[in-house]
């Protein structure tokens, strides 16, 4: 799992261990933000069941200005905090 396109292109996600999270594979979130691709910079995107955070993650680095993840599963939450490096403002 890694980032698709934009500003952090390349870097790679933490996937969680076990079957209770299913990562949104390369193809699909390449497909969606091709969908997307005008409407994603300066937008804010809320990253519902954000397990990774592969899809919150793609749109910062695609320039959304703010992206909100939603996810109940500590150890997947724990995986998509953002590091500070990462941070868009």
């Amino acid at each position: 799992m890694r980032i698709i396109a934009g500003r952090y292109a390349g870097r790679r996600l933490k996937a969680v261990a076990g079957s209770r999270t299913r990562p949104t594979g390369d193809r699909v979130r390449e497909a969606l933000f091709n969908i997307w691709q005008t409407r994603t910079a300066g937008s804010q995107v809320w990253d519902v069941y954000a397990g990774t955070g592969a899809i919150g993650l793609e749109a910062a680095s695609r320039g959304a200005r703010r992206v909100v993840f939603t996810e109940t599963s500590t150890a997947a939450l724990r995986g998509t905090r953002t590091p500070r490096r990462w941070s868009t403002s």
